[in-house]
Parts: C-alpha cells; sequence; structure tokens
C-alpha cells in the first residue's frame, strides 16, 4: 500500500468536486467506484473509491481519496491497494505506486500553489 498526506487551502466542495472530476480520467480504465459525503456540526468529510487497471501488474488497484474540510482548509488522505499478486506476503507493488503518482501529480496540478502541507 502506497499513501499519500496533504492540505489544501481550499473549501471542502470545491477540493471534493474537483478530485472526483479530474481523477475519474487519470486513465482509459479508471473509473469512480464509490463516493460519500456527510456534513457534520461545519465540518465535512467524505470519501472517494476508485479503480484502475494496471497492465504490469495483469489486474486493478484502488485507489481511496478521504477529505476532512470546512470553509477554509482541507486535508486528503490518498491510499491505493490491490496491486499484488502473492498469496502469504506483497510483491509488485509497482500498479499501486504508479496509480498514487499519477493522484498526486493530478493533485498538484489542480490545486497549484494550494497546497500548504504534504508527507
Amino acid at each position: 500500500m502506497a499513501k499519500y498526506k496533504c492540505t489544501l487551502k481550499s473549501n471542502f466542495i470545491e477540493a471534493f468536486t474537483s478530485i472526483k472530476e479530474s481523477f475519474n480520467h487519470l486513465s482509459s480504465s479508471t473509473t469512480l467506484e464509490s463516493e460519500e459525503h456527510q456534513t457534520f456540526a461545519d465540518i465535512n468529510y467524505g470519501a472517494l473509491v476508485f479503480e484502475r487497471y494496471s497492465f504490469f501488474g495483469g489486474n486493478r488497484v484502488s485507489l481511496s481519496v478521504f477529505l476532512v474540510g470546512n470553509s477554509d482548509t482541507t486535508n486528503v488522505m490518498m491510499f491505493t491497494s490491490g496491486g499484488s499478486q502473492a498469496v502469504l506476503f506483497k510483491i509488485n507493488t509497482v500498479g499501486e505506486e504508479t496509480f498514487l503518482d499519477k493522484a498526486i501529480d493530478c493533485l498538484k496540478k489542480s490545486f497549484k500553489e494550494k497546497i500548504i502541507s504534504e508527507n
């Protein structure tokens, strides 16, 4: 599993909508499998789950995106999974890492100067 976290200087709705629309075009086989958005008090949280086919691994990998934010900032957490073909331990995680790298590049293009912190 590969992961990435960042904080955006963006309201939640803008971030959620932009990620949902742009990530769905990361590759020709990328699909939005599930989405959820809720509000509690003045905090919004949501999840987006994408899948795509990994030619290198010959299987599908998933990208889960979790967002928590308000009207000023949004925290984004992304995790990939499903790229391994081994039974007892993980090997060949190239598909997961590639999917995450494409998502990070897309996020950075969409939010250019709005990334406050990342790790």
